[in-house]
C-alpha cells in the first residue's frame, strides 16, 4: 500500500497493545502493529506490508503491520497537483442530510494533495490567493492541520 496516513486512534484496545487508524483514498483500516514503530510515522505517508482480515464492523477492515517505511511526496510532485486543481473544478461540499453530514466531493488531485499532511500547507499557502483554486486551497489547508480562524486572517491579509 502506497500513500495512506497513519494516525493514532483516540481510543485504544488492551494495554500493551497498539491501535492505529490507516485511511487510505476508499477504506478504513485499524493497524495492529509494534507501537514504537508506528509512531515514528504518526500523520505521515508511508508504505507498508502486512494481512488484513474482516473487522467487527463491516467498514472497517483490520490490518496487522509487518513492515513499515516512509513514502514522501516531493514539492514539484504536490505543485504539479495544485496546478491540476485548475483543470479539475471543484464541486464544492454539500451537507447530505439532517443532521448535517458533510460530502466534500474532493477531486482526484486533492486526495493526492492531502496524502502529504502538514507537509504540503507551505506550498498551498503560496496558491491562496489564486482566484480559480482559493476555496479548495483553503479547504485543503484546513483538512491538513490549519485552524480555520488562522487560515481566515493570513488569506485576508494576502488580499
Amino acid at each position: 500500500m502506497n500513500g495512506p496516513k497513519m494516525s493514532p486512534k483516540t481510543s485504544g484496545p488492551a494495554r500493551g497493545s497498539s491501535q492505529w487508524g490507516l485511511i487510505t483514498r476508499t477504506k478504513q483500516y485499524s493497524v495492529r502493529g509494534n507501537t514504537g514503530e508506528l509512531k515514528q510515522y504518526e500523520r505521515r505517508r508511508v508504505t507498508v506490508t502486512g494481512i488484513t482480515y474482516p473487522g467487527s464492523e463491516s467498514y472497517i477492515v483490520i490490518f496487522d503491520v509487518h513492515s513499515i517505511g516512509p513514502s514522501e511526496m516531493s514539492e514539484a510532485q504536490i505543485r504539479e497537483l495544485i496546478e491540476e486543481l485548475i483543470r479539475n473544478p471543484w464541486m464544492e461540499p454539500a451537507n447530505t442530510s439532517n443532521p448535517t453530514a458533510w460530502a466534500f466531493n474532493f477531486t482526484s488531485p486533492m486526495l493526492e494533495i492531502l496524502q502529504p499532511g502538514p507537509y504540503a500547507q507551505d506550498i498551498l499557502l503560496e496558491y491562496v490567493n489564486d482566484p480559480q483554486i482559493k476555496d479548495q486551497i483553503i479547504i485543503l489547508l484546513i483538512k491538513t492541520g490549519w485552524n480555520w480562524l488562522i487560515l481566515r486572517f493570513l488569506v485576508r491579509l494576502r488580499e
